[in-house]
C-alpha cells in the first residue's frame, strides 16, 4: 500500500507497528508521517515518544509526550466520589502534569 501511496495513514501506522522493535528509526520515520497526515492522532504521538525515549532522543521524547498529556487533560471538576475511569484519567493527568511541571 506504501509503494502505491506514501502517506496512507492505517499503512504508516501499522508499518511502524510492526517495525516496533526491528527497525526504530523507520518507524520513527512512518509515525512522523503519520503525524504530518493526521496531527491530532495522539497513539502516533505516544509511540514516537516511547521510541524517541528508546533511541535517547529525549529531547523530543518529551515534546511528544507533553502534547498528548496536553491534549488529553481533564478538568479536576469532574470528579465523581468514587474511581471512575474518568477519576483514573484525572489522576493520570496530574501526575503528567506534576511531572512537567
Amino acid at each position: 500500500v506504501l509503494a502505491n501511496d506514501s502517506l496512507q495513514k492505517n499503512a504508516l501506522l501499522f508499518r511502524s507497528i510492526i517495525l516496533f522493535e526491528k527497525d526504530k528509526k523507520q518507524s520513527v520515520r512512518d509515525l512522523s508521517n503519520l503525524i504530518l497526515v493526521n496531527p491530532l492522532n495522539l497513539m502516533a504521538r505516544y509511540l514516537r515518544g516511547i521510541l524517541l525515549t528508546e533511541i535517547k532522543k529525549f529531547d523530543q521524547a518529551f515534546a511528544d509526550f507533553q502534547k498528548v498529556i496536553n491534549s488529553t487533560s481533564v478538568d479536576d471538576n469532574q470528579f465523581m466520589g468514587k474511581q471512575t475511569w474518568v477519576d483514573k484519567k484525572i489522576d493520570i493527568q496530574n501526575v503528567g502534569a506534576y511531572t512537567l511541571t
